[in-house]
């Protein structure tokens, strides 16, 4: 059952991603603007009055929706690698490093096609855009990393 929703929200968020990246130029300008209008007393309290931008708003939309990603992606190849050798008693840290970096490598392929479908809709796609979504998917990933491995360690201490 676990699977079944984590591949659903997996399908979902490809979806919301490259469905965003089809949008034209004015309509994710306009829902940009709305969401910017929406957060913006948040923002400016970490930012400071006037600074919270369309610029802004956009590109912390890069980091949520890859550190979704990534969270997800982890969750299909760290965890359940990690189930799998638990159950074996074997933890080697190599092994979880291998497969966090698997993890990076898929959410680097997602936002390369991201930003090529972008470009081939007419709208500019940017390389440091990819380097947010990389950002956005090293810290889900790195955070169930981390999570699971803690959790491992606490079930082999315990």
């Amino acid at each position: 059952m676990k699977r079944k929703v984590l591949t659903i929200l997996f399908i979902l968020t490809l979806g919301f991603i490259w469905g965003h990246s089809m949008m034209p130029t004015s309509a994710s300008a306009a829902e940009s603007g709305g969401l910017l209008e929406l957060i913006r007393p948040f923002l400016e309290f970490f930012v400071g009055k006037g600074n919270a931008d369309d610029h802004l708003i956009r590109k912390l939309a890069h980091l949520a929706e890859y550190f979704a990603l990534g969270t997800e992606t982890a969750l299909f190849v760290v965890a359940e690698w990690m189930n799998y050798r638990a159950r074996r008693q074997h933890m080697l840290p190599e092994s979880i490093l291998k497969k966090a970096l698997l993890s990076e490598a898929f959410v680097f392929y997602v936002a390369f096609l991201d930003e090529s479908i972008q470009m081939i809709v007419g709208r500019g796609p940017l390389i440091e855009d990819v380097w947010l979504d990389l950002a956005g998917g090293l810290i889900g990933v790195g955070l169930v990393s981390l999570l699971t491995a803690l959790s491992h360690r606490k079930k082999q201490d315990g």
